[in-house]
């Protein structure tokens, strides 16, 4: 269970495995989706490509100068702007349905390599595939695009609100600028690589090296829409503090949760997957502390669930106020003869707390006269 102090339902999440979880570092697996800018796809080629700097894009890149390659370059330039990682691209100019299937198999961040625009009435299949197919607390993928303040209508609104599965970025206008902030904004929710030392710190008010800030008039005249919409803007940095052209501002999914708040429900899911498999591997080959079902077994269990809980609240995820009990072995096989027959144990539960980011002070002082 995962519970958030701001006021909304404690998640409940069967913690399960799927194929993307057998990656190393899962939760940095990106990719790029052009549309109609790239030659992948075609017979002689393979679907997909890995591109280790923008200069690596141009073998991938159709012959004709068009708006979607050059959109797709501009997201390119945006995520290497943030760092040296390298990234998969794909192109979506071929696909005839309306969502992708299976995108949470093979990747955690999903990003557009096109402008968002028509929301109302035009196919968008990355959209389509966040709103249909992704948006439930199972589901552990995360799609990135940068539409203009235009697009949050009312006839857009039941598209664009209450997914925790779409982070969008709002634009006064669509242009290079903006796809180079859905490329450097991916970078960013991809790129965190937990422990003690580098701990999963806010989305909010992350460093952009390449994309420019809404001037502080455009950020006044759709404070309103960016608040109601739970979308994303670029705003001006502090002077003379930091060579960063812009900070991410509120760095939120549209169900108005910060994006680390599904990132640590992610990441405990995938570690802890990994933990006890291992543990239930090793042990099984091990004659000298073999694991068995029993109560001694659930408590080994236990202690591995605290001992990962207790990494993911020194790591920055969570609170170090969290909850793990267990239903006693004798209790548990009267209730479950069937899962104790099968093998299978179901009595563990934890409740846990996400950090959250800090992102308005509000001062309040008190003005008195010296003079009685």
């Amino acid at each position: 269970m995962f519970s958030d102090v701001s006021g909304n339902d404690v998640v409940s999440i069967s913690v399960t495995r799927n194929t993307i979880g057998l990656n190393e570092n899962v939760q940095q697996q990106a990719m790029i989706f052009g549309y109609k800018a790239l030659k992948l796809g075609c017979d002689s080629q393979n679907n997909e490509a890995t591109v280790y700097s923008l200069s690596d894009l141009q073998q991938y890149l159709i012959d004709e100068d068009t708006d979607e390659r050059q959109q797709l370059i501009n997201t390119v330039t945006g995520w290497f702007s943030q760092g040296n990682r390298s990234v998969k691209v794909c192109d979506l100019g071929n696909v005839t349905a309306d969502t992708i299937n299976d995108l949470d198999q093979y990747c955690y961040i999903a990003i557009s390599g096109y402008n968002w625009e028509n929301i109302a009435t035009q196919k968008n299949i990355l959209l389509n595939t966040a709103t249909q197919q992704l948006n439930t607390p199972d589901k552990a993928c995360y799609i990135v695009g940068s539409l203009a303040f235009d697009q949050f209508n009312t006839n857009t609104k039941d598209r664009l609100v209450g997914y925790k599965s779409l982070f969008t970025i709002g634009n006064k206008s669509l242009s290079s600028n903006s796809q180079m902030a859905a490329g450097a904004v991916g970078y960013e929710l991809s790129n965190y690589s937990p422990s003690s030392y580098n701990k999963v710190n806010p989305m909010t008010y992350r460093y952009l090296y390449s994309a420019l800030p809404l001037s502080d008039e455009d950020k006044r005249l759709n404070q309103q829409l960016i608040n109601d919409y739970y979308t994303n803007c670029l705003v001006s940095p502090p002077r003379n503090t930091t060579n960063a052209k812009s900070l991410l501002f509120p760095g939120s999914l549209t169900d108005g949760n910060d994006f680390t708040y599904w990132y640590g429900i992610d990441y405990i899911r995938f570690i802890l997957v990994d933990t006890i498999t291992n543990l239930l591997i090793s042990a099984s080959n091990s004659s000298i502390n073999p694991l068995y079902y029993n109560q001694q077994g659930i408590n080994r269990i236990k202690d591995a669930v605290n001992n990962t809980l207790a990494n993911c609240a020194a790591y920055g995820i969570i609170e170090n106020n969290y909850i793990v009990t267990t239903i006693d072995f004798p209790n548990y096989v009267t209730q479950n003869s069937g899962d104790y027959k099968a093998g299978i144990y179901g009595g563990i539960t934890f409740e846990v707390q996400p950090l959250k980011a800090m992102k308005k002070i509000r001062f309040n002082m008190n003005v008195s006269d010296l003079i009685n």
